[in-house]
């Protein structure tokens, strides 16, 4: 997967986890935005 030679749940799990910390990020700001002080994953309580 991407000529890198690794296996492809490798890269998967460090994409994940290279992705996860932005996403969580992003919706702490979305969140932050809103201005309500709930954290909401998806728009889920």
């Amino acid at each position: 997967m991407f000529g890198t030679g690794l296996p492809t749940g490798t890269v998967l799990a460090v994409a994940v986890m290279a992705l996860l910390p932005v996403a969580m990020y992003l919706l702490y700001r979305v969140d932050k935005r809103r201005g309500d002080g709930h954290v909401t994953i998806l728009g889920r309580r």
